[in-house]
């Protein structure tokens, strides 16, 4: 099984900040060095959900299809800082994203059986799908 490095990145607190405003996920330990400080971590910790899109978009990058199943385990935390480097494999039809640091593995996403993108905008199947949310009744 092949594994290929398909990017590496270290997140600052600028990267911090604007995803906790976008987010809407300003919680101290993401973006507060001494409240991060004073926790078991003892450090800024990178939003997980934010180290998965960053996954995902370097696998899109990488000529990765259209996902249509995610798993991700967040084995380890990110630290704010911390190189990263993003490696992927394929196992059993299934893409492997896992991010890692000095050799220990953080973040591991199974991306499922996919289909590429310009095949999803040529079988018509969206049309079908409403732009509108369903309400649901109890």
């Amino acid at each position: 099984m092949i594994e290929t490095v398909i990017g590496t990145r270290t997140f600052s607190m600028d990267d911090q900040w604007a995803f906790g405003r976008a987010s809407g996920d300003l919680n101290p330990v993401h973006v507060d060095c001494e409240y991060a400080r004073r926790t078991m971590f003892g450090d800024v910790l990178v939003h997980g959900v934010h180290t998965l899109m960053w996954a995902l978009d370097r696998y899109l990058a990488d000529g990765g299809g259209t996902p249509v199943a995610l798993r991700a385990q967040f084995a380890k935390p990110v630290f704010l800082g911390e190189l990263v480097t993003l490696t992927r494999r394929e196992e059993e039809g299934a893409t492997i994203l896992t991010l890692a640091s000095d050799g220990v593995s953080l973040v591991t996403a199974n991306i499922g059986p996919s289909l590429r993108a310009n095949a999803i905008a040529h079988s018509g199947s969206r049309a079908s799908w409403s732009s509108e949310p369903r309400f649901l009744r109890h």
